[in-house]
């Protein structure tokens, strides 16, 4: 029976709507001018648990089914499926009063109208069902079991610290579940950090061409080596620009709708390859949060990731001999995107990076991109 339940008042109405089989076996028996020590007798056993299945502290078991059918010609299956669907409704309704009376509170620290708009759980008037829907989606099946699982796993953060910043951990924590999603429905091999190395020597090519297809490409030459490659929209509690984090035995590169320029895209992308490579799978990298609370970066894990990006797009050393030149031009910039087979972009966001030129210079050579 599914039940419409926005408050604990209306617990008590539809427990009462509710037929045991007790109920039904004593109308049963009423048809029949039999009183219940005649059935105990007929059946065998106990008066005490003839009057407690009845009463319904006692269960309709499959023997039990099986002497009502020969002693009162009600089939044994009828009694089993009463009782069944008698259990699971008290269930469902035990299940509805814990949600509305210890984890009502939950729905406003949760983006809500988020999850909903991006399809991730229906949109329902009913508190219970939104509840119901939320646990699903985080896989996990209380408030209490989220609490445990996420803070351990994965944002090392107290959820039930009441501050200003609580919103933007359970929305961290919704983004990095939405990747996991949107990973789930790709098809990887086993991870191969050596192959993984590769696909990332080979994906400098999309770099340096830059062609309409590339987020298609880079996808795919993640997926060839066991990665993930998912883009998840910021979410407005959480406006993360990346993520490293792990789908079981696979990594997974998340990247928001924060770069709106390919040299910024794939210093991200690069910068969460550099995560997965050199650290550890219980880590969870989260760029772009610096300023919340509680996501605290590692500065030590977050350089070597930006040195792997710096390197894999510009060998410092080729860098260091070309940023110290003064007026220079476009065709110049092309000319050591060429020599360097990167894309003018990334030298013109490197050289803006260590203020070789001003950060209004040269942005023309940038490709505004958008994954959306």
């Amino acid at each position: 029976m599914i039940f419409r339940i926005n408050d604990i008042k209306d617990i008590a109405a539809a427990r009462s709507l509710l037929v045991a089989p007790g109920e039904t076996l004593a109308d049963t028996l009423a048809e029949h001018g039999m009183k219940q020590p005649e059935l105990a007798e007929r059946m065998g056993r106990p008066l005490k648990t003839i009057n407690e299945i009845i009463n319904g502290k006692a269960a309709i078991t499959p023997d039990t089914a099986r002497q009502l059918e020969r002693v009162l010609g009600v089939p044994g299956q009828f009694w089993l499926n009463a009782e069944k669907n008698y259990r699971a409704d008290i269930a469902e309704l035990e299940e509805k009063r814990r949600l509305l009376t210890e984890e009502q509170e939950c729905i406003k620290w949760f983006p809500i109208k988020e999850i909903q708009k991006r399809g991730y759980i229906p949109e329902t008037q009913q508190i219970t069902e939104t509840l119901h829907h939320l646990w699903r989606f985080f896989r996990v099946s209380s408030a209490d079991a989220f609490h445990a699982f996420y803070a351990e796993h994965y944002l090392k953060v107290n959820f039930k610290k009441s501050n200003k910043y609580a919103e933007s951990q359970y929305a961290l924590a919704t983004w990095l579940r939405m990747g996991e999603i949107e990973a789930s429905e790709q098809d990887v091999p086993e991870y191969d950090a050596k192959k993984f190395q590769s696909q990332l020597e080979e994906m400098k090519k999309l770099v340096m061409k830059q062609p309409d297809d590339f987020w298609k490409q880079a996808v795919s030459l993640c997926n060839q080596a066991g990665v993930y490659l998912v883009y998840v929209p910021s979410l407005q509690k959480a406006p993360a620009s990346g993520a490293a984090h792990w789908l079981h035995n696979n990594p997974i590169i998340q990247l928001s709708n924060r770069y709106k320029t390919n040299d910024h895209f794939w210093f991200a992308l690069y910068h969460e390859a550099g995560h997965i490579l050199k650290h550890s799978k219980k880590d969870v990298f989260v760029e772009g949060l610096e300023e919340y609370d509680g996501f605290k970066a590692i500065e030590e894990k977050e350089a070597e990731a930006d040195d792997f990006s710096s390197e894999m797009l510009i060998p410092k050393k080729s860098f260091n001999e070309y940023k110290a030149i003064s007026n220079l031009n476009e065709t110049y910039i092309k000319s050591l995107a060429k020599r360097w087979k990167t894309h003018p972009a990334i030298v013109v966001g490197r050289l803006q990076k260590f203020e070789a030129i001003h950060h209004s210079q040269f942005n023309n050579l940038k490709v505004k991109i958008s994954l959306d």
